[in-house]
């Protein structure tokens, strides 16, 4: 409750979503595909919320790979599932492990299809869980 979550390569906006139901005081969801941006902007229009959803929920068309570029505050939580095919998680984990969105008690999680290398990022493994065919996997700042 009242935490900070990012959604990175949101998709349909489902993790945001179900973040900010079970509390979180704002959510930032970003991708850089229109279709996913109109796709979020429809679900935001399927649910109903006792608050005003443009001062909590954000909807972002960005490239993940290009957030440092973005006036974000610090994340509590910060959720990452690009497309398995894409090559931008290191990319991704380096950015976010050097920029002030991400805290000394921040976490990231990660969904892959393979366990991710961070040897070269500052982040330390929390924790790898495989969930069917995927991982998930939990980072925090050294």
């Amino acid at each position: 409750k009242g935490q900070y979550f990012l959604d990175l390569c949101s998709g349909s906006g489902g993790i945001g979503i179900e973040a900010f139901s079970r509390g979180a005081r704002k959510v930032y969801m970003i991708d850089k595909n229109k279709t996913a941006i109109n796709l979020i902007k429809k679900n935001f229009s399927k649910i109903t919320f006792n608050i005003d959803l443009d001062n909590e929920m954000f909807v972002l068309k960005h490239d993940v790979t290009k957030i440092e570029e973005l006036p974000l505050p610090t994340f509590d939580f910060i959720y990452f599932d690009p497309p398995y095919n894409s090559n931008i998680y290191s990319t991704v984990l380096k950015i976010i492990s050097k920029s002030r969105i991400l805290n000394k008690k921040s976490l990231v999680l990660i969904e892959t299809n393979q366990l991710i290398n961070i040897n070269k990022i500052n982040l330390e493994n929390v924790f790898s869980k495989k969930i069917g065919s995927s991982y998930l996997q939990c980072f925090k700042k050294n």
